[in-house]
């Protein structure tokens, strides 16, 4: 269970749908776009390093996500599928987004498939949007 809460903490990912409001807005939510498909395709491809740069380095879940995601990535193969995205704003320095996708094992140990339900929070670190938390909102395994 504890690996399946790490997956989870350690694969939290954004994708971009539509972006509502004005320009800025706009072009923050397509920011977050292009960090979290940066977060999938590092993930799916087991490169920690860049992984590692789609996360805000003073997150509260960095150096844990840093010290697991090797042997992670070692064990499992998973693939992920954005179902739904919507941008939910600004508040103060980061930036909110309500994500859900799919998580599915392609090769490795115990693992359920699932759907998560998540907002997914971002805060800016060198001019840059960078992961910082999410909360779980649903998980719903795939059978």
């Amino acid at each position: 269970m504890k690996k399946y809460c790490t997956i989870i903490a350690l694969f939290s990912v954004v994708c971009l749908g539509l972006a509502v409001g004005c320009s800025e807005d706009k072009n923050v939510a397509a920011e977050l776009e292009a960090v979290v498909m940066k977060n999938f395709k590092a993930t799916e491809a087991k490169d920690v390093n860049t992984m590692l740069e789609t996360l805000h380095t003073q997150s509260p879940s960095y150096a844990h996500t840093k010290n697991e995601s090797t042997a992670l990535f070692e064990e499992f193969d998973i693939k992920y599928e954005l179902l739904q995205f919507q941008y939910v704003g600004m508040d103060g320095e980061y930036a909110i987004a309500r994500c859900k996708y799919s998580a599915k094992k392609i090769a490795g140990g115990n693992f359920k498939e699932n759907r998560l339900d998540t907002f997914q929070i971002f805060r800016e670190e060198n001019g840059s949007w960078k992961m910082w938390s999410m909360t779980i909102l649903r998980v719903e395994t795939i059978y």
